[in-house]
């Protein structure tokens, strides 16, 4: 979890993330979906390692 606070996540993999969001926004249901999100979240945990 510090390792993401002192070593940030190069542009290409925010920007990665970022296209995931977009992509999981979008078929999420409408009013948002919690499972997505901590998918989401995971997806990103895991990309940070």
């Amino acid at each position: 979890m510090d390792k993401s606070r002192t070593e940030p996540p190069s542009p290409s993999q925010l920007q990665r993330t970022e296209q995931i969001a977009q992509r999981s926004m979008q078929s999420a249901p409408e009013g948002g979906d919690p499972l997505s999100l901590d998918d989401r979240l995971a997806k990103r945990e895991l990309r940070l390692w």
